[in-house]
């Protein structure tokens, strides 16, 4: 239980800490995330890029590399890889002929159709971040809010599996290894807890597989969770609007539908999913995490979204005679920051704005629950027009492989039969599983299904020949996967 002096529970809230980050040369700094990182991500779409044809590729390397803590120099160019092992194999061997056959064998191993190909985990750090700029900056970002999914009491390297020790391994590990690329500071991003627990205990199981799976589904499980983690950050900061209470405790549900199944306009893929539920509504989302920011700004320390601010300002002054005080530094910040943004909007070109100025929040705002809702409405309220770009970068990335567009219902989150058949995988472990228990379990990973696709994958299941009836059950199926 935390014990407080009240002479100084004021001083723990502190506005000046705005001022020192959001003030530059007298003018509002637009940003949203000097205080918390809730997005890796920018409204400068250019840099923080996603290259859809190269996927999560380079998140995949990158991300390897960091958890690695490896000074690894990535596989950029055949032909500099090639004078690389070259190099190495020199000092290895003195027989040319020897050389030349094992410069040959690598080639084909590494580049059989002139790409680096990771034939097991222990290649992975190796794969290259984009050749364009652009995407290398954004695939740096996605990378490490990727680290920041991993539970904080846990080193990286302590969640990979020794890489396997073959002699050609080995060579090629040595010849790349030459500490050429600098280590760089990591950036860390809030990551909802529970998204935290789920993400950990699943890559643990994944590592746990041989190298053919690991590095097969590693791909398409980074770019799951990267989907799944921005979906319900998106939803509990959107519900946040409406009851700051919300607590980040299990997912919100948002519903998919399978590639194959028609869209009607009635399907909760449609009323409860992407349409239903996000959409339009992500328009103010730069807003919301920069009225996130700023509460944040207030703490000695940053907590999270608005439940956690929340939540430590009442215990803190649940029976403090200072809460009055207290509340009022918080509106006096409001007032500021509301006074800086209109400032800077009037006077760029075409954002010119109006306010009623004459709202007294000293006497609107009673509770701090009242207050982050009023920073809330006032930060979408003045959030920039051209700023409505800023969720593009979280359909950018869904539009990779999840979200589909379907004529008039607009677009849907839809998994391919491989996702799907994977995820299953990863909820049951790959073990023999109750087909209920199975739903319920990928619902704990944010995926919902109505009914008719429900009935859908029992029909693919049953096709695949990994669904079964047990007669001594009654009416019980099981599924088990197999990867």
């Amino acid at each position: 239980m935390m014990l407080l002096n009240h002479t100084h529970l004021v001083n723990m809230l502190d506005n000046s800490n705005y001022r020192e980050k959001y003030i530059r040369r007298g003018k509002l700094q637009d940003a949203n995330s000097l205080f918390i990182n809730i997005f890796p991500f920018t409204t400068n779409l250019s840099a923080c890029a996603i290259n859809k044809n190269n996927g999560v590729q380079g998140i995949v390397g990158e991300f390897y590399r960091i958890i690695k803590k490896e000074q690894t120099a990535p596989i950029e160019d055949k032909e500099k890889a090639r004078q690389k092992i070259k190099a190495y194999a020199e000092e290895c061997f003195s027989n040319k002929e020897k050389i030349d056959v094992f410069l040959n064998i690598a080639e084909d191993i590494l580049f059989p159709d002139g790409k680096l190909n990771p034939i097991n985990r222990s290649f992975l750090k190796y794969i290259p971040l984009s050749e364009v700029g652009k995407f290398r900056a954004g695939e740096t970002k996605y990378a490490q809010y990727l680290r920041s999914m991993l539970l904080d009491d846990i080193s990286g390297e302590e969640y990979l599996n020794a890489p396997t020790e073959d002699l050609f391994s080995i060579l090629i590990s040595n010849a790349f290894n030459d500490g050429s690329r600098q280590k760089k500071d990591l950036d860390r991003y809030y990551i909802l807890p529970f998204i935290k627990r789920n993400f950990t205990e699943d890559f643990i199981w994944l590592r746990n597989q041989d190298d053919k799976v690991f590095s097969k589904y590693i791909h398409t499980f980074l770019y799951y969770y990267l989907v799944n983690s921005f979906i319900q950050t998106s939803l509990y900061i959107d519900a946040s609007i409406h009851d700051v209470c919300s607590k980040q405790e299990s997912t919100v549900p948002i519903y998919y539908l399978l590639d194959e199944e028609k869209t009607g306009t009635k399907r909760k893929a449609i009323t409860e999913g992407w349409q239903g539920k996000l959409g339009d509504k992500l328009r103010n989302l730069f807003g919301k995490v920069q009225a996130i920011d700023l509460a944040n700004s207030l703490l000695p320390e940053a907590k999270g979204l608005f439940a956690d601010v929340l939540e430590y300002l009442n215990m803190v002054y649940k029976e403090s005679s200072q809460k009055g005080e207290a509340l009022n530094i918080c509106i006096a910040l409001l007032n500021e920051y509301q006074s800086d943004k209109v400032k800077l909007l009037n006077e760029r070109k075409g954002e010119s704005i109006k306010i009623d100025s004459e709202t007294d929040y000293y006497k609107l705002i009673d509770s701090f629950k009242c207050f982050l809702e009023e920073l809330i409405l006032v930060c979408c309220k003045l959030q920039a027009k051209e700023y409505v770009r800023y969720a593009s970068n979280i359909e950018n990335l869904l539009r990779i492989r999840i979200l589909k567009p379907r004529g008039r219902a607009g677009s849907v989150l839809t998994l391919d039969n491989e996702l799907l058949i994977f995820l299953i995988g990863m909820v049951t472990k790959c073990e023999r599983c109750r087909l209920d228990v199975m739903y319920h379990k990928l619902q704990e990973r944010g995926i919902y299904f109505d009914i008719e696709s429900k009935n859908q994958i029992q029909k693919l299941l049953s096709k695949l020949n990994i669904l079964e009836k047990k007669s001594d059950s009654g009416e019980a199926q099981y599924v088990k996967i197999t990867l």
